[in-house]
């Protein structure tokens, strides 16, 4: 069991909603080891309002914190305006060392009547933000199973009702041998998903996942906050040097460099999918622009920094649908990639880079390339599964074809057992494209977690599988996810 002090400030118009709400985020914790305990904070006078009063706030906080004998107070602050005025943001990890939260009553999503009448998402953002303190991110929120999970963004959960999400939540920690876990009466929250549980039962066990030990993982800090123009894009690996083919999408690693001085700003999520990342073509001079657009759009509020002097890899996989014109033609295009910032109302171009692609026609392949588009096309609800014979095909494409990776990941999900382990394996191999390998590494090893196997995981076979450059974030997810689960082995069934 981990005992956690939580020292809560609050404007004083606000405290009896505080007072309300403070008790569930005690219960969403308290059922994998998190015990925390709230106790009074400071009572603000005004709101900080500007990044001045902020930075004030800051400092008395981490200064009560530092003389202090441990276990030192983590606080949360809640607020009118967020810092920047940008009322796209309810609630931000304000420091590195993951010592201060906040939310902010005077957000946008806060005002549909008003805080007061919103008593669920009051509750929802409160476990979030704690849930970053606890070293939580995004991500861990996104392997969930397929489910709401509450450290997700909050536009990102409005696709499922919290009921609903708890239904399926209850079954995914059954079907993973899991200590039975309850939804709260009334249902005004969002359950964790299976590696949120994971990580907060590690967490319980080791001080280094408690606030003021570590610095968070988004590694972001609002003293030292710029949004500049010096970050540098540059797409590398571009194909893995395989030839393009019109329609079969593309893939590349991004390296994002920091050459400036000051700490810069990051979406927490870089992708088409969030609206961060713009990917485009253009054939020949003058040429109509053609943008890549993804399956669903997705806006991400929360940031994280990057050092100065550091770079950051992120590789993506580009599979456009048959009605898109990206990439579509053979000929010789410029491949354009744009960074931009999280806001939605008020999007900051963060950087900006461009590549010659020489695409070929898609003749010699069309059968296996038509199969893998409707394979593609039916993980998104658009047609049915093509037959099963025609999934033969596939082995047929040629060996750059990015569609038939992804064809190819799609098809192990429809298997289970030793097939699927096979398939995903071979999504693994070192001529997939990196975004393909990371997803099918994250699908074996929950499965492989799911079935108990996760003493000695990850195994040196698969060190040895992510050894590049690009692997280096993910291969630290996986352990991450490792020790998480190891957390779980004394529920394992014998």
């Amino acid at each position: 069991m981990a005992n956690i002090r939580l020292a809560v400030s609050c404007l004083p118009m606000y405290q009896q909603l505080v007072t309300a709400a403070l008790p569930h985020l005690v219960n969403a914790f308290s059922p994998f080891g998190v015990n925390l305990q709230v106790e009074p904070g400071l009572v603000l006078g005004r709101d900080p309002v500007d990044t001045a009063g902020w930075r004030h706030v800051m400092q008395v906080l981490t200064q009560q914190s530092a003389t202090q004998n441990p276990p030192a107070p983590a606080h949360v602050v809640f607020a009118e305006v967020p810092p920047g005025f940008d009322r796209s943001i309810n609630g931000q990890l304000l420091n590195r060392a993951r010592g201060v939260c906040a939310v902010f009553f005077g957000a946008n999503s806060f005002q549909t009547p008003s805080p007061f009448e919103r008593l669920d998402l009051v509750v929802q953002v409160l476990i979030h933000e704690v849930g970053h303190l606890l070293n939580l991110t995004h991500g861990d929120g996104y392997a969930s199973g397929g489910y709401a999970d509450a450290l997700m963004p909050t536009s990102d959960r409005r696709w499922q009702l919290p009921i609903d999400a708890w239904r399926h939540a209850v079954a995914d920690a059954a079907a993973r041998n899991e200590p039975p876990i309850a939804a709260p009466i009334p249902t005004l929250t969002y359950p964790f998903g299976a590696q949120c549980r994971a990580c907060l039962r590690y967490a319980a066990t080791n001080p280094q996942w408690w606030p003021w030990r570590d610095p968070f993982r988004g590694d972001f800090d609002i003293a030292t906050e710029t949004q500049d123009t010096s970050l540098r894009l540059a797409i590398r690996n571009l194909a893995r040097g395989e030839p393009v083919r019109a329609g079969h999408g593309i893939d590349f690693t991004l390296e994002i460099r920091n050459d400036g001085e000051q700490p810069v700003p990051l979406p927490t999520h870089i992708g088409p999918e969030f609206g961060t990342l713009v990917v485009s073509s253009v054939q020949g001079d003058g040429g109509e622009e053609h943008y890549f657009v993804p399956d669903g759009y997705r806006c991400s509020s929360a940031k994280q920094a990057i050092l100065p002097g550091v770079a950051i890899l992120r590789s993506f996989s580009i599979i456009p649908s048959p009605d898109q014109d990206f990439l579509k033609s053979a000929g010789v295009h410029v491949l354009k990639v744009r960074l931009n910032s999280s806001e939605a109302a008020a999007r900051v171009q963060l950087g900006a880079s461009e590549a010659s692609v020489e695409v070929l026609a898609s003749s010699g392949s069309q059968p296996s390339a038509t199969v893998a588009a409707e394979l593609m096309g039916a993980s998104r609800g658009a047609n049915p599964l093509p037959q099963r014979e025609a999934f033969k095909q596939l082995e047929q494409l040629t060996l750059g074809s990015s569609i038939a990776y992804h064809a190819k990941y799609k098809l192990a999900l429809l298997h289970a057992g030793r097939e699927r382990r096979r398939l995903l394996r071979e999504c693994m191999e070192r001529a997939v494209p990196a975004a393909v390998r990371h997803r099918a590494g994250r699908q074996l090893a929950l499965d492989q977690l799911r079935e108990g196997r996760m003493k000695v995981w990850p195994s040196r076979a698969m060190r040895q599988a992510f050894d590049r450059p690009e692997d280096a974030e993910f291969f630290e997810t996986l352990e991450r996810m490792r020790d998480g689960w190891n957390a779980l082995s004394i529920f394992a069934k014998p």
